[in-house]
């Protein structure tokens, strides 16, 4: 927990684009549509970080998501028995998030596929562990921090003040949509929220239980494929 406000990131490029979200696949609510950013700004006040109201947040959310499946493309496995997973866990190591792919071999033609799912739910690590070795990888480490700060910088036009803001940034990224998710949860209704490109999170409640979902979008599906994703 840190007592002084600290600069979290600085611009290291010209400013981006606004984001400009409109809603596909019948999401019914784009991540613009909803609090997600103001929830993040909340978030990381409370642990010492200042921002102001503007779209750092949102890239950040940009840059946690195509990072992982950079991440992922570089350490993933080609063989069909093996699944390699990136997990987020709280500092008691509490799960919170993971994303996961997975080989299957083609036999239709000579492509490979490759499978690529995201969950806040860690009863889905422990069932895929059921029938395939699981690699884990952690996103404290410093191989994830590396390729983390790279992508902020290529995608997002930031820079982090310091490494050890970034796990904090993707603690502050799940916090914060899992909170909001579960403010907009409505019983007999599925609600999704939609960041265009990176991912549809939903929730939905059965019973007294809310139960919380997430599936990657067609941009990070292209960087998983992609060898090269971390030399452009």
């Amino acid at each position: 927990m840190m007592n002084n406000k600290i600069k979290f990131l600085r611009a290291v490029k010209a400013g981006m684009q606004a984001l400009g979200m409109i809603p596909v696949n019948g999401a019914n609510k784009t991540y613009e549509e909803t609090e997600v950013r103001s929830a993040f700004i909340v978030n990381a006040n409370t642990i010492g970080y200042t921002f102001g109201d503007d779209d750092r947040p949102d890239r950040i959310v940009m840059s946690f998501f195509a990072s992982t499946a950079a991440y992922l493309s570089k350490v993933k496995q080609s063989k069909e028995d093996e699944a390699t997973a990136l997990i987020l866990t709280d500092l008691a190591g509490n799960f919170k998030f993971a994303g996961i792919v997975e080989y299957h071999n083609n036999d239709e033609s000579d492509a490979d596929n490759w499978s690529f799912t995201m969950s806040f739910n860690e009863d889905d690590i422990k069932n895929l562990e059921k029938t395939k070795i699981v690699k884990k990888h952690l996103y404290s480490t410093d191989m994830f921090k590396s390729v983390f700060d790279k992508v902020t910088y290529d995608v997002a036009a930031l820079e982090f003040q310091h490494e050890s803001y970034m796990f904090d940034a993707c603690q502050l990224v799940i916090d914060s949509l899992l909170q909001v998710l579960d403010r907009e949860a409505k019983v007999g209704e599925t609600v999704d929220i939609e960041f265009p490109g990176y991912f549809v999170a939903s929730v939905s409640v059965d019973g007294d239980e809310k139960i919380f979902g997430i599936v990657p979008d067609g941009h990070l599906k292209e960087i998983i494929k992609d060898d090269t994703a971390l030399e452009k």
